[in-house]
């Protein structure tokens, strides 16, 4: 491949008779130079006898052509001096520093294993140096203070953002879930039930009536309520209950019809914004209370709009609201998250609970909803 110009200045060719006359003196040097350099780092007792052999072997010099370089040399002007070297030890500590800090797991390093441990353990398979990372990660980032964990205070968890809380609660069910996985091994301060008895509180923005506006305060809000319901299931693990949290279900119902009513909007006039994502989440939600196609009228109209829409290749389309690039153009998760959650809500359930925490899930769910109070809220919806 051809080299490119440095500094801004245009490549150019050198030939033969276009070299210094000194070049190979200069090069003979330099390789001395990195001999020694790289022997001394090596540790290797012979790093002088080679770099000293260096130039010959390098230039291929005969003993005529040294005699006339050194006349040459005395006539050249002496090179300042190297400036020395740090020791070493001093060099390999810096070194073993910057590493150290460069790979130790930081927070979203330690969550990504967490949410991997589960579902290798979940598949029977080995987690062991999953956890040795995981593990590191608590030590190291001192994650045993829970406030330090979630990047959250308990006390400071009814001034998190709607948009920031759909991550913090994800993180908040694994730690949960893995405590019930890998017993004692990870321990909160705090956990679902705070983060429940502050979601009490936190208002979501309702979906817009016919003639409003999409807003990104119901975005948020509908992606963080079907969230919700994934704590309750622990991601469809288990059959969920409307009767559980009902107001929760009566504002995914509620979303839906708002999607469905775009639907049909879209359909007169193409520009009319649908979000095939939300749609796919609110089947989802409701197939994992149990519900089909044949027992809930919503669930069986949106499953058909999912298969109306499905492409030939078998994957749905990524549309994000107010983003005019082709889809070749968003980033991978935006892509595949249409086709990801679209077969899920098209899964059947037979809820076969299994082993692990999956089978202690249903008893401690229950019991963190009812401790919180979250079968009611602490504001009149609107929905």
């Amino acid at each position: 491949m051809k080299k490119r110009a440095q500094d801004g200045q245009p490549a150019q060719s050198t030939t033969a008779t276009d070299r210094p006359a000194q070049l190979p003196t200069a090069a003979a040097a330099a390789a001395a130079r990195k001999a020694a350099d790289a022997a001394e780092e090596a540790g290797d007792g012979d790093a002088e006898k080679r770099a000293e052999e260096a130039p010959a072997a390098c230039t291929g010099l005969d003993d005529d052509d040294e005699d006339e370089e050194d006349d040459d040399e005395a006539a050249r002007p002496k090179a300042k001096p190297k400036a020395k070297k740090a020791p070493k030890a001093a060099r390999v500590k810096a070194t073993t520093a910057a590493e150290r800090s460069r790979k130790r797991p930081d927070r979203d390093d330690f969550f990504a294993v967490m949410f991997l441990s589960r579902c290798k353990q979940e598949m029977g398979d080995d987690v062991s140096a999953l956890l040795e990372v995981g593990d590191a990660a608590w030590k190291a980032n001192g994650f045993a203070d829970t406030d330090k964990l979630f990047g959250d205070k308990k006390e400071a968890l009814g001034r998190v953002s709607i948009d920031d809380w759909l991550m913090l609660l994800m993180r908040i069910m694994i730690m949960e879930f893995n405590a019930i996985l890998f017993t004692r091994r990870y321990r909160l301060q705090w956990g679902l039930k705070e983060a429940l008895m502050a979601l009490r509180c936190i208002e979501l923005t309702p979906p817009p009536k016919a003639g409003e506006h999409f807003t990104n305060d119901f975005h948020h809000s509908f992606y963080l309520a079907t969230h919700i319901v994934y704590v309750q299931s622990a991601y469809n693990a288990i059959k969920a209950s409307e009767r559980e949290i009902p107001w929760l279900y009566k504002y995914v119902r509620q979303s839906f019809r708002y999607w469905m009513r775009q639907a049909r909007e879209q359909k007169k006039d193409p520009d009319v914004y649908v979000d095939i994502d939300g749609i796919a989440e609110c089947c989802d939600c409701l197939r994992g209370a149990g519900l089909t196609e044949a027992s809930d009228p919503m669930l069986c109209e949106g499953t058909l709009y999912l298969l109306r829409t499905q492409r030939k290749n078998g994957t749905w389309p990524a549309v994000l609201h107010g983003d005019t690039r082709p889809e070749s153009k968003l980033d991978y998760y935006h892509r595949i998250h249409p086709t990801w959650v679209c077969t899920q809500a098209l899964r059947d359930r037979d809820f076969k609970i299994g082993a692990g925490a999956n089978m202690f899930w249903p008893d401690f769910v229950a019991k963190v909803l009812r401790e919180s109070q979250f079968q009611t809220l602490e504001y009149k919806p609107t929905w």
